[in-house]
């Protein structure tokens, strides 16, 4: 994990703004920002374990920096949420009192994975093969100390003490104080008090290995910012299709608005994830999963169909280099779009000169996952120029 520094949010913005108002008369009028909090953001960290001495009996965790490692101490690196730093000092509290160095020789790197509600795993990478049963032994004790799951990786091997997953719980807040309009779907399960409690409440799995995101504050503003636009979009939507889903993060959301749900996502892990998500989250009656490349499903995205439900609305979460042409080409076709860019000062170079030929832009948030560094997220949800 490499640390930028000096990349103010402002600056981050006003990149994003200047994409923004090639298409957008008064940009800030649309565009909302979403800053993260400065310290104690980062549920998820990954170290290299450096040796001190030549006898690999000290050990410290390094991040790399200008192309090399810089070693730290837990209590210096302050992005990292208190659950990682007391997890840090007790990995190499055991590491350096372990005089037969068990888990730690030829051990590379040590991965840390923390919730809100205080799960937690450590995955620790080997770049040789592992006794299976020695290294059992020694990671159960690991285990015990910092009450949570150890795994151990090298490779072709994973071996888990626990489990290989933890779950995080987001509380979403009630859109009844802010007026906002009851979705169809709502109404429908509406008791006769009409006492429907519009607030939310979702449990995800994420599992060790595979993408989550590390930041758990901008996580459930990016959820309020997708409930908020869903809502204006469902009384012309009743089904939406969500692509590059990973793990369900977003499903139950849309779930709770729309009628149905068709995701689509490639990863197995991620795939099995969701399944669990969508089950946990009780929204299994009215999602769907494809598992298949987004780029396989373009008769989906051309028909707006599958399995006899019709989407007027459509929401993608691409990975860093955004969605190819005939993906980007085939959403003209839908009355709304929810898009979300990890590299939004890139890709929406490319996405809106297409997109906004038939669509205008509604809303835009910038969201602040990775504060004081160079990445930065982004939302934005665009409206057929038809309606």
């Amino acid at each position: 994990m490499a640390a930028d520094k000096g990349c103010p949010l402002d600056d981050k913005v006003k990149a994003i703004a200047d994409v923004l108002s090639l298409y957008v008369d008064d940009v800030d009028a649309i565009l909302s920002t979403v800053p993260s909090p400065s310290k104690f953001y980062r549920f998820r960290c990954r170290f290299q374990l450096l040796p001190k001495e030549e006898n690999n009996q000290s050990f410290s965790f390094a991040i790399w920096q200008s192309g090399r490692p810089v070693e730290i101490t837990p209590r210096s690196f302050t992005i990292a949420c208190h659950h990682v730093i007391e997890l840090m000092e007790k990995v190499l509290c055991v590491a350096n009192e372990d005089s037969e160095i068990i888990l730690w020789k030829h051990c590379q790197a040590v991965h840390f994975h923390c919730t809100t509600i205080k799960d937690a795993m450590i995955t620790l990478i080997y770049n040789a093969p592992l006794d299976k049963v020695l290294w059992t032994s020694h990671a159960q004790q690991l285990s015990k100390a910092c009450s949570c799951s150890v795994i151990g990786r090298s490779r072709g091997t994973k071996v888990v003490i626990g489990r290989d997953f933890v779950v995080e719980s987001f509380s979403l807040r009630s859109l009844k104080s802010e007026n906002a309009s009851t979705s169809p779907l709502q109404s429908s399960r509406d008791d006769a008090s009409n006492q429907f409690d519009d607030s939310l409440h979702i449990l995800m799995r994420q599992p060790e290995g595979a993408f989550s995101n590390p930041n758990p504050y901008i996580c459930k503003q990016t959820m309020e910012w997708i409930r908020d636009r869903a809502f204006q979009m469902c009384t012309e939507a009743s089904a939406i299709l969500e692509l590059y889903a990973g793990a369900a993060t977003y499903t139950p959301i849309l779930a709770n608005v729309f009628s149905s749900v068709t995701v689509v996502e490639v990863n197995a892990s991620l795939v099995d994830a969701a399944q669990i998500n969508i089950t946990n989250n009780k929204v299994t009656d009215c999602v769907n999963i494809v598992h298949a490349p987004v780029e396989q499903c373009l008769h989906i995205l051309h028909t707006r169909g599958h399995n006899g439900t019709s989407f007027d609305a459509v929401m993608l979460d691409p990975p860093r280099d955004g969605m190819d042409s005939s993906v980007r080409a085939s959403l003209k076709h839908y009355k709304h779009i929810l898009l979300l860019s990890c590299s939004p000062v890139q890709t929406f170079y490319k996405d809106l000169p297409v997109l906004c030929k038939t669509h205008h832009i509604a809303s835009a948030v910038v969201l602040d996952h990775f504060p004081q560094t160079k990445h930065v997220e982004a939302g934005i949800h665009l409206i057929s120029r038809s309606l």
